[in-house]
């Protein structure tokens, strides 16, 4: 038998990619290839094909496809920091971003466009932004880049007709005011939302709720556990069960909710509530499985 006939290729696809090689099925042996040696347009196809490839990877080889979109959607759908070499394959992409876009270069991690060099929102939206970030137990940071906020008499509107640009590379606000509760609201749902969502997205009681405990942060109002307590015990049990599927939902009964869920002493099994809820685990079941709480515990929790 000829030896060459065991690297005899029985599938044209990968079984395994990664930064150093690729392995495809031969007759008897694996194949083993440099994965930097592969043809561009192959790289790419396969990268994007195999789940199990590493993120940075799969993100750069849509970049290098100009497929920003589905690059976009994979980050978003992973529940881990944009850090390493993902953030590195992001930043680079937020760069020729804000090159096209012919927005400023950033100096921290917020870049502001409004008029002058001291108007209100650059003396606040750094700080919010770390606020939030202390306050929500997400896996920072959600992007790469700057958070890029559009004042209102912004003379630059790269998204014209909107009011955000949802992305994990220089992901953009645009905002009506310098009011710091507004803006510690759009921060922390532009961060939730960044954070690996259901289908449907996140539940309207999680998303108003974390909204408005970073604005009780922000504008140092609490939030207040013994009040949130009273808030919870006035609304009862069945009330907040059917808050957990209503569409709508009172901020302050939404971060009454909350506020337990993300305290220091229990903010641990955050990440295991999401977890559950992007996998269309019912609200009531999720807060079991991941705090052990029923709706009573819930209610009564200091």
């Amino acid at each position: 038998m000829d030896p060459a006939s065991a690297l005899l290729l029985l599938h044209p696809t990968p079984q395994h990619i990664d930064q150093q090689s690729t392995w495809l099925r031969g007759a008897f042996l694996p194949v083993i290839l440099p994965t930097d040696g592969l043809p561009t347009q192959d790289r790419i196809t396969w990268l994007l094909a195999d789940n199990s490839a590493p993120a940075y990877l799969r993100v750069e080889a849509a970049l290098a496809a100009e497929r920003s979109d589905e690059a976009f959607r994979l980050v978003i759908t992973l529940g881990q920091p944009v850090t390493g070499s993902l953030a590195l394959s992001l930043s680079t992409w937020a760069a020729q971003e804000l090159e096209r876009l012919r927005l400023p270069a950033a100096l921290g991690p917020v870049l502001i466009l409004e008029p002058g060099s001291a108007g209100p929102l650059r003396k606040e939206a750094a700080q919010v932004l770390a606020e939030v970030s202390n306050l929500l137990p997400l896996p920072w940071p959600r992007w790469a880049g700057p958070l890029v906020v559009v004042g209102p008499d912004a003379e630059i509107n790269p998204i014209p007709g909107r009011t955000r640009l949802l992305r994990p590379a220089a992901p953009v606000l645009k905002v009506a005011d310098a009011d710091r509760g507004r803006l510690a609201i759009a921060i922390a749902q532009l961060a939730l939302d960044l954070t690996a969502p259901p289908r449907q997205g996140w539940p309207a009681w999680l998303r108003q709720g974390l909204g408005e405990l970073a604005r009780q942060r922000t504008l140092n109002l609490g939030p207040s556990p013994r009040r949130m307590r009273e808030a919870r015990l006035q609304a009862g049990a069945g009330a907040i069960s059917r808050v957990f599927t209503a569409d709508a939902v009172e901020a302050p009964l939404a971060a009454a909710l909350c506020l337990p869920l993300i305290h220091h002493a229990y903010r641990q099994r955050f990440a295991v509530l999401l977890d559950l809820l992007r996998n269309d685990i019912a609200a009531e079941k999720a807060l079991r499985l991941a705090y052990g709480w029923s709706i009573d515990e819930l209610v009564t929790a200091r």
